[in-house]
Order: C-alpha cells, then structure tokens, then sequence
C-alpha cells in the first residue's frame, strides 16, 4: 500500500507535541503518587481492616462508605482522638518518653571490609551501651552474600556466624530487645523458608521463632505499649541475584500481616520495618501500604540512599503514614535514633562515631509531622523544650536557640533528658527554627537543627526522595517497557504495512536540515520493511524479547530454571517479574533500537554503493570511513557480549550464556544481519520488486527549492 504524506513545520510540530502529550499521559499516574498535601492525603482515606480482603474490586485505596454513611475510618480515629485528649502535654519529667534505634543493611562480606563486622561490635559494645535504647531493629541485608567479583552469589554460613558472633560478644541480646529481619541478600540462592541454606533461622535473634513476619508487643513502665511488625517481603524461593531486588507478599503471608495489624488496635504506636520499600514491593489488592496506613511509620533500607545521592530518603505516603529508608551500615555506618514522646514521633539519623548525639522530641521536626496519627496538638499544651542527649562523656554545655534566640537554661532532669521552659503560643504560625549544640567533657562537640511548627505547617519532601519512595517502580518499569517496546517496533510495522512515501515543505534552512534528518530516517525504516531477511529475524527478535525465554540457568543453585520478561519459572513455582522489565527496557535502548538504526544505515549504504551516488573516498582514509561507518556496531555487539558474560554467565551459570537468546544468541543474530544489510541491492538485500523501485524512486533530486521528498541527500 503506497502512502504518501506531505510534512510541513506546523504538522512536524504537532505531531512531535502529540507524542508528547502520550508520553506525559502514560507518567502522570507516577506524578500524582507523589502528591503529600494535606488534600490529596485526606483524599485518600485507610480502609479498615475488617473491609481488606482479596476479592478484586472489593477495595480501592479510596474511602468505602458504611451502611450508615459515615466513613469508615472515623471510629478508628474518633477513638484515637479521645485517647490522645486524655493523655498529658510534654513537661519536664522523664515519663511517656521512650527511645529506639535502628540499623540497616549491615553486608557482612567475607571478601569486603573487615571492619564491617568490628565496627558493629564497637557499635553494640559502646553505642548501644550509651542510648540504652529499648528495641534495637536490624531491617535486612545482614550479609552480603556476594562472591569477590560482586556477580556470583550464594548464602556462605561464615558471614551469618560473623553476625552471630557479634550478638554473643556483645551481649547485646541480654540488654536490650534485638529485633532482626531478612533483606534480599540475606534470600539470594535460598530454595525455601525451611531449606538448610536459610542461615537466618539459624544465626539471627528472631529467625529460630519466625520464619517470616512477625509482631513483637513492647509494654513499657509507665503504660505505654508499642506494636513492633515485621515485613518479610522476600522471594520464596529466592533466586540469586540479580532478579531478587524487588520484594513479594503473596496473599497467605498478606492475610498474616493482617492478622498481625488487627492485634495491635490497642498500641500506642503500631511502627513497622522491613527491608524493601514500599514502591519495591509486590502484593495483593488492596497493597501494602493500605496495610502499612494502620500504623504511624515504617522503617525500611535496601535502596542505600542511591549512593548517597537522596542521603535524606523520607516520604510521607498519600495514606497519612511516614516511609523512612535509613542510610547503609555498609559504607557510610549509619544508624537511626528514634523517639517515641507522649505519642509524638522524632528521630535522628547519624554516623556511629558521631557525638553527641542530639534528638529533640519537643517541639518535633515538623517535616515528619504525620496527621491523624500522632497527637501534635500536645506540641501546642506543652510546657517544656525537650531534647536527647547521649555522648561519651558527660554533657558539660548545652544550648538552645529558637529562630536565633536563645530559650534559656537547659536543665538536665534524668537520664539522657534535658528540658527547656518555653511558651508555644509564641510560635502559634507558621514555621519556626529550633538550634541545638552540645559538648561533652571528652571535647566531641554536635550541633543539629530543624523546622517546627504549632500548628500543623510544615516543609515538603524533597522530589527525589518522593519519586524512589511513593511510586510504583513495578509500573513504572512496565510502562518504561512499554514506551521503548513502541520505539523498537513500530516503526518497522509501519514501514512494512505501508511503503511511506513522504514530501517535505519548509520556508527556513534550520526547519529544512530537521526535516531532511528525519525524512533520512523514514526512508531507512522503508529499506528494513522491504527486506525481508533483515525485517523478519529483526521482528522475531523483539517479539521474542517480550514473549520468549531470555536464558535457562541455575536460577538456584542445582535448579534450573527459565527467566522471561513477565517472570521466572523455578522448582516449579512462577516469580513475577518486576526488575526485568527495567533490564528489558535497558536491552532495548542499548540493543534493539540502536541496531535497527544501524541496519537502516547500512542498507542505505548498500543501496548508495549499487547506484553509485555515494563518492568515493581514498584508500588511505578506508579505516577511517569503516569505523565511522561501523563504529556503533561495534559499540553494540562489545556491550552485549560484556552484559552476556558479566551478567548471566557469572550469575547464573554456563548454561545461561549458552542457552540465551536475549544476549548471546542476540549477537549471532546482529552479525547475520549486518551481512544481510551489507549485502549488494542487486544481491537480494531489497527482496521486493516494490521495496526496490521505492528506494529507486527516494534517490531522485529534490523537486524544487521549496519542497523535498524523503530521499534528498543528507
């Protein structure tokens, strides 16, 4: 079918801002995820627990009407609220004030950093013995399980006796509650939660009673209670890596953590950790975090702050609850000092060595104000400015400023509490700064500060931090996919279907050199259409990216198993994909999309050569000519074979740089295809009669200075 198209600068331009407009279309579910105003968080109420369940469509994230009309979240925190007018303002008694801490993605390596290992018996031998926190959390990734060249993994039971050995040197298990958890590293090549190669319910503190989530009930002296929840979000089974980066809940262990909530109506403060975020986690209707919206916080790690490049990681979720990733032990020795008082949540995250460590519990950071889970409003009854301090010496100097001006004596009441007089009504608007500085007698000297507010105001998150925590990465890759999936394929299709033969008009030399690149490339897309032994096989390739088996590998260790695009079968089970689709869209950009341009080019060189209308160039610049020709080939066919061996080769296995049609098989194919593109027109490159007698036609001059076909020379 000949279709002819005439473009002129209004049409490109509409046409380029359609495509934009389906671009922004496909992402704007992903940017209204990031929302936190207080409208967007009222809009999206808490399902109540006894409504949570698995039918589809039973739920949605939105409010569901009860028979009688009221919103059913409105008992729930009616009953809060009145707990919350019942219970005392913050003065300067050291009573309904209690301190936790958290420690995550520790990566004890055989191969890596000693002092991984001896760093964290310091820190349990002297930091834990100073903050005397009453729970301490470990969220995951206790080892690293990695070989020495970081591809390979395994579980070796010599990194778990190195944890175990610091619990026994430490003691710590005999002086405060120690709640540890698994991350992927810790599932990466275990076949099941039973298998002899899950070390954690061997060597961790709560592995021998849980294999999966679990609840842990903390009562304290003046009558306060805590629901500490496990999230267990590991594969099961557990494949190595690298396609064990993203979490699963199936719908037994979702009804577990259901269960576990509803035991914990009573609490305080339901807080819950895990190791994967929120936006890296599978799970049934109605999701997770409708779940995790009956607590105040969740405390998570695994993401390593990217690097360091998001080091404040926090989001509060449209669901009114807070997600705190905490920086890694592994490199940069963070650890979280949180705070729970009279029911206001605080927290601090610092370095091991850092001190003194100072946490103001009152007034509270107003970035991590949560509504309708914590009773601010106490901020406001309050009679005193109350801090935490915690060094290795004793605390000689303290001082505090409020919006730079000091608040007066610090008095030192007991323990690590120290208090201030103040008068909140004086700060009743908008947002307000709080100073702190402390040194102790050893000379360690700290300084922090923060926002607060009275009356509910309070700072945004930032946008990166936003995007890693309150979106759905598992659509959004998908929808990456998608998007360079089109890229790859459509284009083909329509060349093949339609012989596009197109006419341009444009009045500038600018719009002129744009519209002759792009035409340049509309006739290359035809080229491919009309040759079928380099469309076919190119088309089988990306149809087989999508549907197709990438490689058959030890998946686990003595199991093979079959990775696709939408998942992986091993043992007999199916894991969902998630992280494949990035690895997919990945493939595309660095694979599929760049070698189809290259075959265009090379057909088009092909048919310059057999009409002759390419100039020659001198035999000492051939070199040069080939490689400028060429040089992305080469470019193409290096990096899949480096992917090819330091990917699925090390991860997996032989067999999986063997059997792999997405990489190795892939190189043999853009070889043929190559030769197939290079290949004389007269030769049988253009199979068609039609195909040839276009590409005749697309060589002809340009018909007038003002209007070009497709085929002028670039």
């Amino acid at each position: 079918m000949m279709f002819d198209v005439l473009v002129t600068p209004r049409r490109f331009v509409a046409f380029a801002g359609a495509v934009l407009v389906v671009l922004c279309l496909l992402i704007s579910p992903f940017l209204n995820d990031l929302q936190i105003d207080e409208e967007s968080i009222r809009g999206k109420q808490r399902i109540p627990l006894s409504r949570i369940s698995f039918a589809a469509g039973t739920n949605d994230s939105s409010s569901v009407p009860s028979s009688d009309g009221e919103d059913p979240g409105a008992t729930e925190r009616r009953r809060r609220r009145l707990r919350w007018a019942k219970g005392p303002a913050p003065d300067d008694a050291l009573k309904h004030i209690h301190w936790f801490v958290q420690v995550s993605d520790v990566h004890l390596s055989l191969f890596y950093d000693e002092k991984r290992e001896t760093d964290l018996l310091r820190f349990c031998q002297e930091n834990l013995e100073i903050i005397k926190p009453e729970v301490v959390l470990v969220t995951g990734d206790i080892t690293d399980a990695k070989f020495a060249d970081k591809e390979g993994s395994m579980q070796f039971v010599n990194e778990w006796k190195q944890y175990d050995r610091i619990l026994r040197e430490s003691e710590v298990l005999e002086k405060t509650v120690w709640l540890d958890t698994r991350g992927n590293h810790d599932a990466f090549d275990v076949p099941s939660l039973t298998s002899n190669k899950n070390y954690f319910r061997m060597y961790s503190a709560k592995g021998k009673q849980h294999l999966l989530s679990y609840r842990y009930h903390h009562r304290t002296s003046d009558g306060d209670s805590f629901s500490f929840i496990s999230i267990d979000a590991c594969p099961n089974p557990g494949p190595k890596r690298p396609f064990n980066f993203f979490g699963l809940i199936g719908e037994p262990e979702f009804n577990n953590l259901k269960n576990l909530v509803e035991e914990s109506v009573d609490s305080n403060h339901t807080i819950f950790f895990g190791h994967y975020p929120t936006s890296t986690i599978g799970s049934p209707h109605p999701g997770i975090r409708q779940l995790l919206s009956h607590g105040a916080v969740y405390l998570c790690g695994h993401l390593h702050t990217m690097a360091g490049m998001v080091p404040n990681m926090y989001a509060l979720q449209q669901l009114g609850y807070l997600e705190l990733e905490l920086a890694d032990w592994k490199d940069s020795r963070f650890y979280r000092l949180f705070a729970v008082d009279h029911d206001i949540i605080s927290l601090v995250d610092t370095n091991f060595e850092q001190w003194p460590v100072i946490l103001v519990t009152n007034p509270k950071n107003a970035l991590f104000h949560v509504p309708d889970q914590e009773p601010t409003q106490r901020i406001g009854k309050s009679t005193h400015i109350r801090l935490l301090l915690f060094s290795k010496g004793p605390i000689e100097g303290v001082s505090v400023e409020v919006d730079g001006v000091s608040a007066g004596r610090v008095k030192h009441v007991d323990g690590p509490l120290y208090v201030v007089p103040w008068q909140p009504m004086l700060y009743s608007q908008g947002l307000h700064v709080i100073r702190v500085s402390a040194e102790d007698s050893l000379g360690f000297q700290n300084e922090v500060s923060h926002y607060f507010s009275v009356d509910g105001s309070r700072p945004s998150f930032g946008v990166t931090s936003r995007f890693f925590l309150m979106s759905d990465h598992t659509k959004l890759f998908r929808t990456t996919f998608a998007i360079f999936y089109g890229f790859a394929v459509l284009p083909l299709l329509i060349a093949k279907v339609f012989q596009i033969r197109v006419q341009a008009v444009f009045s500038s030399r600018m719009t002129g050199c744009l519209l002759r690149f792009l035409l340049s490339w509309i006739r290359r897309f035809c080229l491919i259409g009309s040759a079928p032994k380099v469309f076919y096989p190119l088309l089988v390739y990306n149809i087989c990216l999508a549907v197709g088996p990438w490689f058959v590998g030890e998946i686990l260790e003595g199991e093979i198993g079959f990775c696709f695009l939408f998942g992986i079968f091993v043992m007999g089970k199916y894991i969902p994909g998630t992280l494949t689709y990035l690895y997919g869209a990945l493939q595309l950009i660095m694979f599929n999309i760049p070698l189809t341009l290259y075959l265009g080019r090379c057909l088009d060189l092909s048919l310059s050569a057999s009409k002759q209308t390419r100039p020659s160039c001198p035999s000492r610049l051939w070199p040069l000519t080939w490689l400028l020709d060429h040089c992305c080939f080469v470019v193409i066919v290096l990096l899949q074979f480096y992917l090819a061996i330091s990917g699925f080769y090390r991860a997996y296995g032989l067999l999986a740089l063997v059997l792999c049609p997405m990489r190795t098989w892939a190189v043999v194919l853009a070889f043929y295809l190559r030769k197939q593109a290079l290949h004389k027109v007269h030769g049988g490159c253009v199979g068609s009669s039609s195909g040839t007698e276009l590409a005749q036609k697309q060589q002809n001059p340009a018909q007038a200075s003002s209007q070009m076909s497709c085929d002028s020379a670039e």
